[in-house]
């Protein structure tokens, strides 16, 4: 035999060979050439333009720790028969994990860290990515987007709602402090620079030539979106009851176009937050929540509530300011409680609520912004919000005040899990003061600062803290203090998260409306036990069962 023929009757028993190149050639050799004889056949002319022959979704986020949720980070790839592709990426958020590392007398301390999903798959694919689309301003979304920098194509576009571009910013530069190399400061300055925004309209948006989503509102913070794009359905965090500052989504049948409802075969992205209990009912835990901030002021104490920067500090601040609590709001809240006043991407969005009860802790930043914005109230005519804006200004007032002071006040400072901002500040001053709360109020992840102050008050034990917000180059907490609690410590759970059960009703409303069964669902953001209750509540909304797809890192999902 020549040397040629054992060349090739080597490579046709290389199994390898034909698993890794059987799909591209069909796709790239054999359809074209069907496709050629049958317009042929017809009379017609043969074009050389390619044309879409596959669509994937493929998740590149998630944990490998299956009881952890992980970060949002999905890969949309549409694959043309000349073996290009256009590369759309939903989504690219970061995860806090902690680490351990060795000071600078050799003993080993617990640092916290920030990893995303596989880039390696990005690298090792070559692949480009032509536009980025961003749900909403939190870290497990959007904390690593400025990873996707080296990816880019030239004049590629992160498209965002108003809200989230507001916020993007300063999250790009939160996981900077955590991200030890992961990427640089010349990074985050490109993608969040204006000439990189997009910003996404309730509706239809042609993100790029050609490629048209559908976008709307899913309840979960002001100017979050779900989106459809292809056949598919990503749901993204999503929220049914109403809150202060944002109302729930509605049921898909009432909200999207007959045209677009009736593409969507699969839901590939879902919320499983909530899968394995069912959420509080948010009117009981606020009023268990005040009453138990009155029983903190009747005995001449504050209330201290770490609370996240993008919702849940906006919300309660609401609530409890109309309720006639005295509200004092710290931390990178208040920019964000600006953001929302200043923008309403949706008709779910609530932006015309009052300051009355409210005040702000002063700073350069804050004082500007709110200039800024009394001009530009100014300027629309709205002179009642002009006056409410300038009486916040008014009323700001300066932490070592705040501390000092014996009124009667709840302080909401930005970080939910007691990490980061300056909950740190206040929580030194109360946690040996017999006088005043501490009060969880949403998710806290294992051996983060509320963590460990809720298990020390259960054991009696010290426990140690930052106690200010000054960090190293490496992004670790410097000035750390011991304390025994003394302080009453609560724990109450403030959902912007849908349960199991508002995303069965959600996803049947979408069956009923089609007539006809989902191809796919995704299990996705959730723990081991949340996809497996999931799976077995979603199975009469799948044409089969192998349509329930668990999406652990590295899925392959073909719309």
């Amino acid at each position: 035999m020549s040397r040629g023929g054992i060349y090739y009757s080597q490579l046709i028993k290389n199994r390898a060979f034909w698993a890794k190149n059987l799909r591209r050639i069909f796709y790239t050799k054999l359809i074209p050439l069907r496709r050629r004889f049958l317009v042929l056949k017809e009379g017609g002319k043969v074009t050389n333009e390619p044309f879409l022959v596959e669509e994937l979704l493929i998740v590149l986020g998630g944990s490998t720790d299956p009881e952890r949720f992980g970060s949002a980070f999905y890969l949309y790839r549409r694959i043309y028969s000349d073996g290009s592709s256009k590369n759309v990426v939903f989504d690219c958020g970061a995860e806090l994990y902690d680490d351990v590392e060795k000071d600078a007398t050799g003993k080993e301390v617990k640092v916290k860290r920030v990893r995303g999903g596989n880039f390696d798959y990005l690298k090792e694919n070559n692949i480009t990515v032509h536009a980025v689309v961003v749900s909403h301003g939190h870290l497990d979304h959007v904390g690593m987007v400025a990873k996707l920098k080296r990816y880019l194509a030239p004049g590629a576009l992160i498209w965002g709602t108003p809200q989230t571009h507001d916020i993007f910013h300063d999250l790009c530069w939160e996981t900077l402090k955590f991200s030890t190399g992961t990427f640089t400061y010349f990074e985050v300055r490109e993608v969040t620079s204006k000439r990189r925004r997009a910003i996404l309209v309730p509706g239809e948006n042609e993100i790029l030539p050609g490629l048209t989503i559908f976008a709307g509102p899913n309840g979960h913070v002001p100017g979050s979106a779900f989106f459809i794009v292809g056949n598919a359905l990503l749901l993204n965090d999503f929220c049914v009851h109403d809150q202060p500052i944002v109302l729930g989504a509605q049921p898909i049948s009432k909200c999207v176009p007959e045209e677009w409802r009736r593409k969507v075969k699969k839901v590939p992205v879902t919320d499983l937050t909530y899968g394995n209990a069912s959420r509080k009912n948010w009117v009981e835990q606020i009023i268990l929540f005040e009453a138990w901030i009155d029983s903190i002021h009747a005995r001449g104490g504050k209330a201290i509530i770490p609370a996240f920067r993008f919702g849940r500090e906006q919300n309660l601040a609401l609530e409890l300011a109309r309720d006639g609590f005295e509200v004092v709001v710290d931390g990178g809240g208040r920019s964000t409680f600006l953001s929302f006043l200043r923008n309403r991407w949706s008709p779910n969005d609530q932006n015309d609520f009052l300051f009355k009860n409210i005040s702000f802790v002063y700073s350069k930043r804050v004082m500007r912004e709110l200039e800024d914005e009394i001009a530009a109230a100014e300027a629309c005519g709205k002179f009642g919000l002009v006056e409410e804006l300038r009486q916040l200004s008014l009323r700001l007032i300066t932490r070592d005040e705040l501390a000092s002071s014996t009124r009667p006040v709840v302080i909401l400072t930005t970080a939910g899990m007691g990490d980061g901002g300056p909950f740190g500040y206040y929580a030194q001053r109360s946690l040996e003061n017999p006088k005043d709360g501490i009060a969880r109020v949403g998710f806290c992840s294992p051996d983060t600062t509320m963590d460990r102050i809720i298990k020390a008050k259960k054991s009696g034990e010290r426990v140690t803290i930052p106690v200010d917000d000054e960090i190293d180059d490496l992004g670790n907490a410097v000035n750390f203090a011991e304390f025994s609690v003394e302080c009453d410590v609560a724990e109450f759970s403030f959902s912007a998260h849908g349960d199991l059960e508002d995303s069965a009703a959600y996803l049947a409303d979408l069956v009923a409306t089609n007539g006809v069964k989902l191809e796919l669902i995704g299990l996705a953001h959730g723990s081991r036990e949340s996809k497996e209750n999931g799976r077995r509540r979603f199975a009469d909304l799948v044409e089969n069962e192998t349509g329930l797809v668990d999406c652990e890192p590295n899925t392959v999902i073909r719309l």
